[in-house]
């Protein structure tokens, strides 16, 4: 019996591997497109590094803080992506290194759930496949995959308290992606959940222990019933509970996975190619552009608007109707209960129920949160309901439906697996329709790899090693500069980047290229920028006719994609 189990139980591994494969693949490969204009950037310097050319200052955006604070914070992405720009073409390589990342994230998070000895492993693992939104992020050919890996690996260390693991995880996500915080957030979160459990399992000792000490109070001021009294009494039970919480947090077991963690970030901070200036990056990029984020000011990229709440709700039914369920069962059991074994919750339910709520909310406030929201979710639902399903007395409790139905217990149970695979078949459908097709289809509709290649290729021909190119739109970085490193650009990658290097010259560009100054163009775009070529996107109307109409400008290049104009030179 040892032995069939053991045979058994690779298949879960085996299925979840082929199935997220196969999805993934069929996005990875559905065209020689992109969706996100960053996977240029990506390859590109991934290519450097297969070159052994480390990049440490970024000269190809001198109005943006990249010129002098560059700080390369996916370096260990691009150096695992090295291998793979060996064997493909860079953009390529980036599209299959995304297709590997993602199926072993749900590989992981398959066998993380399995670790945990979760019921339904298999079921929660594929539930993850039909959340639309988060599909897309996780098939973006760029970290949030691989970042994934690392997070959850970092979980793993931190409930199964492997110091040394969580430590080297801790250090090398520095490395990897910028959201290494939400990892030591994790761990002050599970710390806290683990104080807060112990509070709860000892309250009854607890209000043992006030209720002595508050018939010490009255009987000391027993002729002064007064409302000092009677707030000293409450305070004196607030101070208690919150002492005893805060002597389970400082635990040495809570204090050793807490510093770990925070001296590995530390590390990874100092330990780094780009110390010091990657202090103040992270400080921008984490802090300004990831928790602030100026999107009622800028136009940002499209992930860091907000995801209403309705919408959000309806593109994922299974994900949220279960979340809820969860929800209210976490609040109906957390509290232990002996005579019922099934209620009582783990410290890591409790995790995972701050954490998800957390990214719920901000979700709401950024789309991108989504990859994180997802498995939160999935996860706080696993061990909330797991030991209801492993403790529940079902026979006991289904026994008088059997006794009115006059069916076996195997007949229901036919009956049961009947229901479920009705309700699959029902999913599945569901899935390869409203999630699967539509996901292909968004995928195949990216843009081209050879977006701007043309018109990146006359410049290059054109134009001397540095000159600056004035382009229309932050988000065209990226493409013009995988094609063409000869030249230099105004703004990319972020628009954070140039509003917080110069705000005033930022909305000096931002005007022209939407179309709101139409007078003094070739002066100000020389003076300001030191430019004489300008590239337009097509979509850029207004900017187009602006130009069109100034004699100081000469149209020199136009393609299906935009136009290269030069300022006439001065006679």
């Amino acid at each position: 019996m040892v032995e069939i189990k053991r045979k058994i139980l690779p298949l879960g591994y085996f299925f979840i591997f082929l199935i997220s494969f196969l999805v993934f693949a069929s996005f990875q490969l559905a065209a020689k497109t992109i969706l996100c204009p960053d996977t240029f950037y990506h390859a590109k310097i991934a290519s450097f590094l297969s070159q052994g050319i480390l990049i440490k200052n970024f000269v190809w955006l001198p109005y943006t803080i990249l010129a002098d604070s560059y700080s390369n914070h996916h370096f260990l992405y691009h150096l695992i992506l090295v291998p793979f720009a060996h064997f493909f073409d860079p953009l390529f390589s980036v599209k299959i290194a995304t297709l590997i990342f993602a199926t072993l994230f749900l590989v992981l998070f398959y066998w993380l759930l399995k670790r945990f000895k979760i019921k339904f492993a298999f079921f929660y693992a594929f539930l993850v496949l039909t959340v639309p939104a988060f599909l897309t992020r996780i098939n973006l050919a760029k970290a949030p995959s691989i970042a994934l890996i690392f997070l959850f690996l970092g979980f793993y260390a931190l409930f199964k308290r492997r110091y040394f693991l969580l430590a080297i995880v801790s250090f090398f996500y520095v490395w990897l992606y910028n959201t290494w915080p939400i990892l030591l957030a994790a761990t002050i979160i599970h710390c806290f959940s683990s104080a807060f459990k112990k509070l709860i399992d000892h309250w009854q000792e607890i209000q043992q222990k006030i209720k002595n000490r508050k018939e010490k109070i009255k009987n000391k001021n027993k002729k002064q019933k007064n409302i000092s009294t009677f707030l000293s009494l409450y305070f004196c039970s607030f101070i208690f509970y919150f002492l005893y919480l805060v002597r389970c947090f400082l635990k040495k077991d809570n204090l050793k996975l807490l510093s770990v963690c925070f001296l590995g970030i530390i590390a990874g901070l100092v330990i780094n190619p780009y110390f010091p200036q990657n202090l103040y990056f992270n400080w921008v990029h984490i802090v300004k552009i990831g928790l602030k984020n100026y999107q009622n000011i800028l136009p940002v990229g499209a992930e860091w608007y907000p995801f209403e709440p309705i919408s959000l709700i309806q593109s994922s039914p299974f994900i949220f109707l279960l979340w809820f369920f969860a929800l209210a069962w976490f609040l109906v059991s957390f509290k232990k209960n002996v005579s019922h074994p099934y209620f009582s919750q783990k410290k890591e339910a409790l995790t995972f129920f701050i954490l998800s709520i957390l990214f719920f909310i901000y979700t709401i406030k950024s789309r991108r949160n989504i990859e994180y929201f997802v498995p939160f979710a999935i996860l706080f639902t696993a061990f909330s309901f797991n030991k209801l399903f492993l403790r529940f007395n079902w026979q006991e409790y289904f026994a008088p439906l059997k006794n009115w139905l006059k069916f076996p217990f195997n007949l229901i149970s036919l009956i049961l697996v009947g229901l479920i695979s009705i309700i699959f078949v029902f999913a599945l459908s569901y899935f390869s329709e409203k999630v699967w097709l539509a996901k292909r289809n968004e995928f195949k509709g990216g843009a081209s790899f050879d977006q701007f290649k043309k018109v990146s290729q006359f410049l290059k021909e054109k134009t001397s090693v540095g000159e600056i190119i004035f382009h229309s739109s932050w988000d065209e970085f990226p493409a013009l500069f995988y094609h063409n490193e000869k030249n230099y650009y105004i703004a990319g990658l972020d628009p954070t980047f140039m509003y917080e290097k110069n705000k005033s010259l930022y909305w000096v560009w931002y005007n022209i290229v939407r179309g709101k100054q139409k007078k003094y163009l070739a002066e100000t775009i020389k003076e300001n920028f030191q430019a004489q070529y300008v590239f337009v996107r097509i979509e850029r109307k207004e900017m187009i006719e602006n130009l069109s109409l100034d004699k100081n400008f000469e149209k020199i290049y136009e393609d299906e994609e935009g136009r290269v104009y030069k300022i006439k030179d001065e006679k």
